[in-house]
This record gives C-alpha cells, sequence and structure tokens, in this order.
C-alpha cells in the first residue's frame, strides 16, 4: 500500500505524542514493505534526512508554519484553514491508497484527501473529552462559557467533514467510545500507542546508582497543562503521604518547559528538572514511577516508556487508558493522595513486589505494545473499516 501521513508542522523532532506516533507507524509501515509519505508545512532539512534515512518520502507543502488563526471551513469551526496546505494535499491524494489525517485539526481536509480510496482521520484522542475534563477541572463562569461554546464547534465542525471519511482511529477505547456516542453510525477503531523497547530497556551493565534516599520519579513534557497539574499534585498532594513513613524520599519531576509555579516547589527533596538529554537514565534510576494523571485523554506514553524501562509504577486510573492493565501484576492503582502514597509506600518496602511489576510490565509491552504490533493492527484495521464505504464513494 501506498500511504500519506498529512501533518500541521513537519513531525521533527519529537516533541509530543503524536509526532512520536507518526513517526513510528510511517518506520514500520516502510519496514512492513509499504511505501509511506508525509506531507506538512515548513519541513526543514534535519527533519528531512531524519524520515529518509527510515525510508519515507517527504512531499514539500507551505514553506511556513500552518495558519493558526483565520477563518474556519465551517459554522463555528475550532481551526483555521490553510488553503495552501488544501491545494498541495488535493494535488497528490489520488496517488495514494490511503491518507491519514492526523490529529483534529486536520480533518477538515478530507474533502481533498476523498481522492484517495482510504482516509483515515487520526484524532488520537477526543478533543471533546478533553475539553468536558478541562472544563470541570478549572471551572469558572467566564471560561466556562468559551468552553461550551468550544464543545459546540467541536461537535458541528466533525459533523461537516466525516462523511468523507472511512475510519476514525484513537489511541483509548474511552476516546473512541466518547466519539462514538456523537456519532453513532461512524467507523471508529482503537490502535494503541507503542513504544520502543529496545531503545527503553535497561542494559544489563547499567551501573544503578545508589542514592541515600529512594527516589521516586514523574516525567512528561511539563508545558502540557495535564503534566503540570499531575506534578503539583504528586508535590502538594501525594508526597506529603510518601514523606510520613519515608521522610528522606526524593521527588523527581524530569520534563521541559515546567512553569515558574512548578518551579518554585523545588526543595531539598524536590527536583524539577525542566529539559534532560536522556529520560531512560532517571527511569532506570527510578525506585518507583508515580503517574498520579488527574486530567488528560488518551494514552499516556511516560507509562510505556516507564514499563519498557523495567520501572515499578504506580498510577491513577486516568494514566491507564488504552493499555492492557492487571491490577497488581503490571502496576499499582491508586485514585486519591491517600491511596497513591500507600501503594509508593508498598513499593519501597517490598523490593521483590517492585521487581515482579516491572518484569510483567515489560511482558505487557513486549507482547501487546511494541511499534511494530501496533502498526500491524493499525494496518489492518483500515481496510476492512472500509471494504463496505469505498462503494459509497
Amino acid at each position: 500500500m501506498k500511504w500519506l501521513f498529512v501533518t500541521t508542522q513537519f513531525p521533527w523532532p519529537i516533541l509530543h505524542g503524536r509526532w512520536l506516533r507518526v513517526y513510528h507507524l510511517a518506520r514500520q509501515l516502510c519496514a512492513q514493505g509499504d511505501e509511506v509519505s508525509v506531507l506538512s508545512c515548513q519541513a526543514d532539512d534535519p527533519g528531512i534526512g531524519a524520515y529518509n534515512q527510515i525510508k519515507v518520502k517527504v512531499i514539500p507543502g507551505p514553506q511556513r508554519p500552518h495558519i493558526g488563526r483565520g477563518p474556519a471551513r465551517c459554522w463555528l469551526g475550532p481551526y483555521a484553514f490553510d488553503n495552501d496546505m488544501a491545494r498541495a494535499l488535493d494535488s497528490c491524494a489520488s496517488q495514494f491508497d490511503t491518507i491519514v489525517l492526523s490529529g483534529s485539526r486536520m480533518l477538515q481536509y478530507a474533502q481533498e484527501a476523498s481522492a484517495a480510496p482510504y482516509v483515515v482521520a487520526e484524532f488520537v484522542d477526543d478533543p471533546v473529552l478533553e475539553m468536558k475534563r478541562r472544563l470541570w477541572h478549572t471551572f469558572n463562569p467566564i471560561r466556562g462559557t468559551r468552553r461550551i461554546k468550544e464543545l459546540m464547534g467541536q461537535s458541528r465542525y466533525e459533523r461537516a467533514f466525516l462523511d468523507r471519511v472511512t475510519v476514525s482511529t484513537f489511541v483509548s477505547e474511552q476516546d473512541g467510545d466518547s466519539f462514538s456516542r456523537r456519532h453513532p453510525h461512524r467507523p471508529v477503531a482503537f490502535v494503541p500507542n507503542g513504544v520502543d523497547i529496545e531503545y527503553f530497556h535497561r542494559p544489563r551493565d547499567y551501573p544503578r546508582k545508589c542514592p541515600a534516599a529512594p527516589t521516586i520519579v514523574f516525567t512528561g513534557y511539563m508545558g502540557n497543562p495535564n503534566n503540570e497539574w499531575a506534578a503539583m499534585f504528586l508535590v502538594q498532594k501525594v508526597a506529603p503521604v510518601i514523606w510520613r513513613s519515608s521522610p528522606q524520599a526524593r521527588i523527581q519531576i524530569v520534563g521541559a518547559n515546567p512553569s515558574e509555579k512548578l518551579r518554585h516547589l523545588a526543595e531539598p527533596r524536590v527536583q524539577i528538572t525542566g529539559h534532560v538529554d536522556d529520560i531512560r537514565l532517571y527511569l532506570w534510576d527510578a525506585d518507583v514511577v508515580l503517574i498520579p494523571m488527574q486530567s488528560g485523554t488518551g494514552i499516556k506514553n511516560k507509562l510505556l516508556e516507564a514499563w519498557a524501562a523495567g520501572a515499578a509504577v504506580v498510577a491513577s486510573p486516568l494514566a491507564c487508558q488504552g493499555v492492557p492493565v492487571g491490577k497488581g501484576k503490571n502496576l499499582l492503582l491508586g485514585t486519591s493522595p491517600q491511596e497513591l502514597g500507600d501503594c509508593v509506600i508498598q513499593l519501597l518496602k517490598d523490593e521483590s513486589l517492585r521487581r515482579s511489576l516491572a518484569a510483567d510490565a515489560q511482558r505487557t509491552v513486549r507482547e501487546h505494545l511494541t511499534w511494530s504490533v501496533v502498526t500491524a493492527k493499525f494496518r489492518e484495521t483500515i481496510v476492512p473499516s472500509g471494504a463496505h464505504l469505498r462503494q459509497d464513494r
């Protein structure tokens, strides 16, 4: 098959989960014998080189950032429409078997993409589900009114363009179910994210540090409000529970772009690292990886990375969407600060349990969540999902 991934900005360097997904799906599709191309705005030489190295072709798009503000393509639409991107896609769409529109913003180009037999709306996460969670997480009358308008606009936008789409894909069943309740007659597929287990696996000869105090690690891009809220919840609510039993325990908040508000929480037992060159070193040295997500949608790559790195994980239910979780087998689960803190304390006191969780987590990743497994599932869902629709085009 010939595939085309269409994105707003060129997906390199890998700064967030959607670009990570594009890169690894494209790489694995090529490895499995398909031809893959990428179309986006403003591709640069390092990015083009990175994709050419994995045998993915880069189709020139508008050599500027994607238009972020301006008229939408439909009434109340939440995204500006980029005529240049539409023309670039229209000029090449018929050359491909499958076009993958990456992210909710790209759905509006389904009209141009429909020259291909199969059009995939790769939502990844359900934007309406995320808006609803944020509405209640940070509610106030003014912001709430704006969010309700955004919800109405997003739903109308989806209805305007979904008739040109073969299947909509999501990384978690929760997101897909939320979308299906709005569009009950539209084909939906659940395809989780994967992880590069070879990259994250701790080397056998890795000289793990032995700090005087146990270390609890939370990772993520701190410029994402969901990660910032989780980090603050960890330090302000969960850490005091841990310190009552283990007063020397150290908390490491690892990730780029922490806000000043988050940086102000740093103290001798709390390290706010900012950007790090190699996140694996923190995962490999962690006694426990704690993922106390309180908001957000979709699959959490930080969980997959911790599992692949051989870490013992404690997580909240929101951190576990879209992955096969065995409570007490591949992680410990908690909801309240007390439950999460108690789980961490249990692991700090029980090394054999930490090893057992880590071993089962790595088996989970190896069997279900490598990129090769995920990509095979992604490829297989597209054609069957659209077979009955192709006659209607």
